[in-house]
């Protein structure tokens, strides 16, 4: 069986829990595609459109390392009888942890603090907050956010604090929300009035290109921004004027427009003092890649039953 392997994959790990019976390729231009019966996928940069897969005349699934299908034509897929399958829980502790330890980093100033330190300033001041002085408001979409205000609630325990999300699909998980008192918005403008903080969790389609960006934000109170969903989201543009402007305090993200490509991306953004932005490591821990590829080995074996 021919396995075609798409970004960063541990493949000694893969061929130790595998038989001798598989046949490893890496080269996203691969000139011959006909004979590829698996393709992993690791990240959405890699295209797998119908003009790609239709040269794959012996694909038979397709197993993507990560939550999102969008960069996939499902529906050649679907035509074609080719199994595609994701990782919609693997990596959600993962993305919540991240997700909230950069909340609190900004909330307590630790990573300027730290940076000043290094220049050769000791300054305490301006002081900030503590977790429990703000609103936390979520915009999601799936398992991510919930995870999230699981984490979020151990705080609660000690000091209550508003916690309001907000997504399209009616009746989601309300019973979890009304057990932890939270508050889910049914109106986009409602929801955006009286922020604090917005961390964002929503689905990367299409549909929600630009979906934060200046005439939304510039008709709030949102000051602080955490992206850890998907880079076009949010309107990167728009994020810098805001926040020359005074308008937006902070900016973190753990995505950016033109990753992985570092000479794209935007040199003002990564280097702006009220930017702070990671390099997509959301599931980059040991635990949850080793999760990922024990869930990819049994994949493998199982196609062939």
């Amino acid at each position: 069986m021919n396995i075609l392997l798409l970004w960063d994959i541990n493949l000694d790990y893969i061929k130790n829990n595998l038989d001798s019976n598989y046949n490893f390729f890496s080269d996203y231009n691969l000139g011959d595609k006909s004979k590829i019966n698996i393709i992993v996928v690791r990240w959405s940069n890699f295209n797998l459109k119908r003009d790609y897969l239709k040269d794959c005349k012996e694909l038979k699934a397709v197993f993507v390392l990560w939550i999102w299908t969008d960069n996939i034509d499902l529906s050649y897929c679907k035509e074609n009888n080719i199994l595609v399958s994701n990782e919609p829980t693997i990596s959600t502790y993962s993305v919540a942890e991240l997700t909230v330890g950069m909340l609190i980093n900004w909330i307590r100033y630790v990573y300027t603090t730290g940076l000043n330190l290094k220049d050769g300033v000791y300054s305490r001041t301006p002081m900030w907050y503590n977790l429990t002085e703000k609103k936390i408001w979520i915009l999601w979409y799936g398992n991510i956010w919930k995870t999230t205000t699981k984490l979020l609630n151990a705080f609660r325990q000690i000091r209550d604090f508003d916690i309001k999300v907000f997504d399209i699909n009616p009746n989601q998980y309300d019973n979890y929300l009304e057990e932890n008192n939270i508050e889910k918005f049914a109106n986009f403008d409602d929801f955006l009035k009286n922020i604090d903080y917005l961390l964002i969790h929503i689905w990367g389609g299409e549909e929600n290109m630009n979906l934060i960006n200046k005439n939304i934000l510039e008709n709030t109170n949102i000051k602080w921004i955490i992206n850890t969903a998907r880079k076009w989201i949010v309107n990167e543009e728009d994020i810098l004027n805001l926040l020359d402007s005074n308008n937006l305090d902070f900016y973190v993200s753990d995505v950016v427009m033109w990753e992985p490509n570092v000479g794209n991306i935007s040199k003002k953004l990564l280097n702006h003092k009220k930017v702070f932005i990671t390099p997509h490591i959301w599931a980059n821990t040991y635990q949850i890649q080793k999760d990922l590829l024990d869930s990819l080995i049994n994949k493998i074996k199982n196609l062939w039953l």
